[in-house]
């Protein structure tokens, strides 16, 4: 993702500072190895629930990691994004539907992938959530006004939050 951003921000003649954060070292190794040196990202291992209050960041974008926290910690982690983006946060994640999940436990049955990915796959989708959870979660946390919540193909759901 946030080598889209950057490919964005450079046909757009813009700049940031980009930086991604993840619990798991090997995502760091992974990132870096995928990530151009002139690209110039950051990438670092931590659990951002220990970060300093004061480290913000003008926007937050959270991929694909919403569907792996319960109900008590998606709130924790929207309330955290709140408190850290100075301008707006937006998560980009699975809508939980019986047709990808069914769609993507045939699939993975049939391809050649180790039986982690074919696993993980249809749970990711089960754990995922519908547009009625994040209203309960948005309403939970507080952040419900000016927070969008929009359904993309092939069923993503992307909540967005602008100061």
């Amino acid at each position: 993702m946030l080598r889209r951003v950057w490919k964005l921000l450079r046909r757009r003649n813009l700049k940031a500072d980009l930086g991604g954060v993840d619990l798991n070292p090997w995502s760091k190794q992974s990132a870096e190895q995928s990530t151009p040196p002139e690209m110039h990202i950051t990438y670092e291992t931590s659990d951002i629930f220990s970060f300093d209050r004061s480290r913000r960041a003008d926007f937050i974008i959270c991929s694909n990691f919403t569907h792996h926290l319960s109900d008590a910690e998606l709130v924790r982690f929207v309330q955290w994004m709140e408190d850290h983006a100075n301008s707006g946060w937006f998560i980009n994640d699975l809508h939980r539907h019986l047709l990808p999940y069914y769609f993507i436990k045939n699939l993975f049955g049939v391809l050649p992938l180790n039986r982690l990915t074919a696993n993980d796959g249809p749970i990711s989708v089960s754990r995922a959530f519908t547009a009625a959870d994040w209203r309960r979660i948005l309403a939970e946390s507080g952040m419900q006004e000016r927070t969008k919540v929009e359904w993309f193909f092939p069923f993503r759901y992307t909540v967005a939050r602008r100061k």
